[in-house]
């Protein structure tokens, strides 16, 4: 009976301290098949990077808009990739969550866990409850430089992180089985088809050369 009492305790203590250890989750996996492969301005798919090397093909970010993912309004605020706040969540063309690859161009399959704790909390500029989440693929390993298209689509909607159960809460994203809505549409649909924006820095550059040429005239 004490071996027993002393089990028990021992148990209870083992759970306590796991709850109160254990992380909120939220997962989020995305991918498309060959119907559904994305592309480059060209038509061209999307580079997977060297066979076997995880993280090295053209960038995919998992991200929303800060006014409405829907109508594409408002600033792209990344949750994947090297130049979001989360950069340990690597998501790019080719890669599979095991580690491994892709070998056929413009294909993915991503998995991310968003956690609050532990050494590198992924938690960073989630967004709240309902927000309409997208993926924006380039046509290059960074934003800069690349052409873009962004894909989102109603049935991609932000929950929370919770705690327990295991394995944790997940978003399902599937080019091939969900309604879409592209950023650039029509002709350009699965296409790296927008522009980025020229930065601050670039425009101020423009407006020196511009005055510039009004003073040698």
């Amino acid at each position: 009976m004490t071996i027993k009492m002393k089990y028990v305790g021992i148990v209870t203590a083992l759970v306590a301290g796991t709850l109160q250890c254990s992380a909120s989750t939220l997962q989020v996996d995305a991918q498309n098949d060959p119907g559904t492969l994305v592309l480059d301005n060209a038509g061209v798919g999307l580079d997977v990077g060297a066979s076997a090397v995880h993280g090295d093909g053209d960038l995919v970010e998992l991200g929303y808009f800060s006014t409405s993912s829907d109508t594409f309004a408002g600033t792209w605020i990344p949750l994947t990739g090297p130049e979001s706040n989360n950069p340990s969540l690597v998501t790019t063309i080719g890669d599979l969550p095991s580690g491994g690859t892709l070998a056929l161009a413009g294909s993915f399959v991503t998995q991310n866990v968003f956690n609050d704790s532990g050494v590198t909390p992924t938690n960073n500029d989630i967004p709240g409850t309902g927000v309409q989440l997208a993926l924006r693929f380039y046509d290059g390993s960074s934003s800069a430089g690349s052409m873009y298209n962004t894909v989102t689509s109603t049935s991609w909607l932000w929950t929370t992180l919770k705690a327990i159960p295991i394995p944790p809460d997940t978003i399902k994203i599937n080019l091939a089985a969900d309604v879409l809505k592209w950023e650039a549409d029509g002709g350009s649909a699965f296409r790296t088809a927008l522009v980025p924006e020229p930065s601050s820095t670039a425009l101020l550059g423009l407006g020196g050369l511009a005055l510039f040429r009004r003073r040698r005239r």
